[in-house]
């Protein structure tokens, strides 16, 4: 696996995803369980947490029940969003990582589906959203499938999403409203027009809103629509630094990209920015490029904080990205 970029400072380099993850799972147990316990363990608590109202509620649902016969009962919200949940996850297997041979496998989409799920029901708050598949199949992809590779998978995803990641505070990522993807889409646009102003102006002329192409580029770290190296390379860094790497990398492509796009109108602009460019990711040389100029770029965490806190913008996502659970669409 490659990591981090030649010539890059010693506190610019990447370690690598297996070294990092046993500092991600001290937010799991200290005596982790397996999945499947851990959803059975979660399902008692809700049990249990349900019995001190089934008393009050006792006299209500059974009028309900007997008043209408032969009716249909109404459904229960929890049973029909879990329901939700796994169609959205059925449609997103075939989806994640499809050309990786282990992932795509009959046992790694399996593995991957028991994930998933068991994190759907692990955190019913957030459940299961679009990109957490990319995420659980770069974990994958480096610590193995086997019985327990898969349940530190599985505590590796809920500690990254968890409130008290705050190196890479992901759960923002896919809570309800997923506050830190419209920060992410404003800094990226003031890093734009702080480090590449010609570029930044050509867009603005041509109609190019950031969230067009920054959405899918800063949310999954570059997992969805890049090819599965350039990701995990993304990723490995990611990890141990922190969000800045992945501005810096989606700065490094557009200034790469710059000599070709500043003279393209808006639909070529995107074509460019959707195949042209990630297929150029596929190429060692190109990918050892990309980090060196990123690397290059001074981005300064004081100053990401204030524009996060001044954040006001209410995204308009593209309607086939991150839907919600239940819904219809999903990430390519």
């Amino acid at each position: 696996m490659e990591h981090g970029a030649r010539g890059a400072s010693s506190s610019s380099a990447s370690a690598t995803v297996s070294n990092i993850s046993p500092s991600l799972l001290t937010a799991s147990p200290s005596s982790p369980i397996g999945i499947t316990d851990a959803v059975e363990s979660t399902a008692e608590r809700t049990v249990e947490s349900t019995a001190e109202n089934t008393a009050e509620s006792t006299v209500e649902s059974t009028a309900e029940s007997t008043a209408a016969p032969g009716e249909p009962s109404e459904p229960d919200p929890a049973e029909a969003e879990e329901v939700g949940n796994g169609e959205v996850i059925e449609v997103d297997l075939h989806r994640t990582f499809p050309k990786h041979q282990s992932i795509s496998s009959e046992q790694g989409q399996q593995v991957l589906r028991r994930i998933l799920r068991a994190y759907s029901l692990y955190h019913p708050q957030v459940g299961y959203c679009q990109g957490m598949n990319f995420v659980a199949g770069l974990f994958l992809s480096v610590l193995g499938q086997q019985r327990e590779q898969e349940e530190q998978v599985f505590w590796l995803l809920a500690s990254m999403i968890g409130e008290r990641c705050t190196r890479h505070r992901y759960a923002g990522m896919f809570m309800p409203g997923m506050p830190l993807a419209a920060q992410s889409l404003h800094c990226g646009s003031q890093l734009l027009k702080k480090h590449l102003p010609r570029l930044h102006s050509h867009f603005e002329s041509e109609g190019l809103q950031p969230a067009m192409y920054l959405t899918k580029w800063l949310v999954p770290c570059f997992s969805v629509s890049f090819g599965f190296e350039f990701a995990l390379r993304v990723f490995d860094v990611f990890l141990l630094e922190g969000w800045k790497v992945v501005y810096r990398v989606a700065l490094a492509l557009l200034k790469l990209s710059e000599p070709q796009l500043l003279d393209r109108p808006l639909e070529d602009m995107m074509d460019y920015l959707q195949v042209d460019l990630p297929a150029l990711t596929a190429t060692p040389k190109f990918r050892d490029e990309v980090f060196v100029q990123a690397f290059r770029f001074r981005i300064k965490s004081a100053q990401l904080r204030r524009w996060e806190a001044g954040c006001t913008t209410i995204t308009r996502w593209p309607s086939d990205f991150y839907v919600r659970k239940g819904q219809s669409g999903g990430a390519s």
